[in-house]
């Protein structure tokens, strides 16, 4: 019997799965076997993992080995999940192990780094030392150790008259203060006790009067080198600084033209080339095995370049709107590619080979059951992939085999009747004896909730808060 050897992608829920497919299978090698679960898909006691596949039109779930690789799409701090499918498969065969980064953490790495220079200085925040820090740098950015989007960055500036200007998202102030006690007071009010940084503020050079960002994505290719899949400019609307609440995204290429003269420009590029790659090396070398992530820089009025983040987890719907499909295949297709290279090793104790999903189970959920909505797909990306899913072609009667379908019971006996595992089909009752029933398992069928329920949202001050402008992205 054919045997067969995968590639995983773990996502965050089970409805982010197939738009993940989509996305990965049509700019991957056609003969690459890939597969998408979440970790509450993982049988940790028989080694295998309940996850989607696409079969030629359609999408399938099946019971299927552990994988040699996993490429890690779970956004999240906790890395258990994947330590320990590290100790299933073999050490360095997950990449993105982190991809929530902490940002103290991160300029601990970089500053020694031979991208010091372009790092601005970082503080953790501390109320008595806010003061000295404003008097020294006259423009501050607050930042959640932990954050992403722009949300909770507050722009502190101290103007000449003695009074200090508070900004969330916004260049206007929201909030005014007589002086820096009165700002302490405000700040203690809204930080409260979770850990925030404190970065030098960068005067940054203007593009049609509008602050932008230069975004630079970093990825392995199929030797397992850093390489750079694109660079991209994000412009903020006009009077806002957060970039992440972007009115256009430009390629980079158009934007460095406007900014630097003919000769600055290929000393720019080659800066920002050679820069990303000593950071994410270094991130890289005290984080875990990385596969992506994207370096942000800005440029101050001197037309120097200053990093002012780092994402584990970049978006690539950024890239929907901008021209070119051979780039937009190329940021899916070099995670699969570092894939492959990183399963070129087999050590046979760490990946025993299992039967192809020829021989395991007929899809895992009742042929009824439409389809949820995606959840967990960026934005834009759909209109990218035009998907045909053909969710109602009947798949052809599944082989038995005894590795992976035990003895049957009296129950299941009856002639014509499908074999099941354990795994996914539990005991069946009488009552689910009913001609044309599926039987139910919680691990495949989650309780389903009311969809209409709204997500929990963080409640926001009015006074910092600022509404955005009309159009602008969530």
């Amino acid at each position: 019997m054919e045997k067969r050897r995968f590639i995983a992608i773990m996502v965050p829920t089970r409805r982010a799965r197939k738009p993940t497919l989509r996305f990965y299978q049509r700019c991957c090698d056609p003969n690459t076997a890939i597969y998408a679960f979440c970790p509450d898909d993982i049988i940790w006691s028989e080694r295998r993992i309940i996850g989607l596949r696409r079969y030629k039109r359609s999408y399938r779930q099946r019971v299927f080995p552990f994988p040699l690789v996993v490429y890690n799409r779970c956004f999240n701090k906790k890395t258990e999940t994947v330590q320990r499918l590290e100790d299933a498969i073999g050490p360095g065969k997950c990449f993105n192990v982190i991809n929530f980064f902490n940002k103290w953490l991160l300029y601990n790495l970089l500053k020694p780094s031979e991208a010091g220079p372009y790092v601005p200085d970082t503080y953790l925040y501390d109320k008595e030392e806010l003061p000295r820090l404003l008097e020294t740098y006259k423009l501050v950015y607050i930042k959640p150790l932990y954050g992403s989007m722009g949300k909770f960055v507050y722009r502190v500036e101290l103007q000449d008259d003695g009074e200090v200007h508070l900004a969330l998202h916004s260049l206007s102030a929201s909030l005014v203060c007589r002086d820096i006690e009165d700002m302490q007071r405000v700040l203690g009010k809204y930080l409260g006790t979770q850990k925030y940084l404190v970065q030098q503020g960068i005067r940054t050079t203007l593009l049609d009067r509008r602050h932008f960002d230069i975004r630079v994505l970093m990825q392995k290719n199929g030797s397992g080198e850093w390489a750079v899949s694109n660079m991209a400019s994000r412009v903020a609307y006009r009077q806002y600084f957060n970039t992440a609440i972007c009115e256009t995204i430009r390629d980079a290429a158009d934007v460095l033209p406007r900014i630097f003269e003919p000769d600055e420009r290929e000393g720019i590029l080659r800066a920002l080339t050679d820069i990303s790659i000593v950071a994410s090396a270094e991130a890289e070398a005290n984080m875990g095995l990385l596969g992506e992530l994207s370096v942000d820089y800005v440029v101050d009025t001197d037309k120097r370049l200053w990093i002012i983040e780092m994402n584990g987890k970049p978006h690539k719907s950024i890239y929907a709107s901008l021209k070119g499909y051979a780039f937009r295949r190329r940021i899916y297709r070099r995670p699969m590619e570092y894939a492959a290279y990183l399963a070129r090793p087999e050590p046979a104790a760490s990946n025993p080979e299992m039967p192809g999903p020829e021989a395991l189970e007929p899809e895992a959920r009742h042929p009824s059951e439409a389809d949820p909505p995606a959840f967990g797909a960026e934005p834009n990306e759909r209109r990218f992939h035009q998907a045909n899913d053909a969710e109602s072609r009947t798949p052809d009667s599944t082989p038995f085999h005894p590795a992976v379908h035990p003895p049957r019971h009296a129950e299941s006996g009856t002639p014509g009747s499908t074999p099941f595992h354990p795994a996914v089909y539990p005991t069946r009752h009488t009552r689910s004896r009913i001609p044309g029933a599926t039987p139910f398992h919680p691990a495949v069928h989650p309780a389903r909730h009311a969809r209409s329920s709204p997500p929990e949202s963080t409640p926001l001050d009015p006074a910092l808060h600022l509404s955005k402008p009309a159009g602008a992205p969530e």
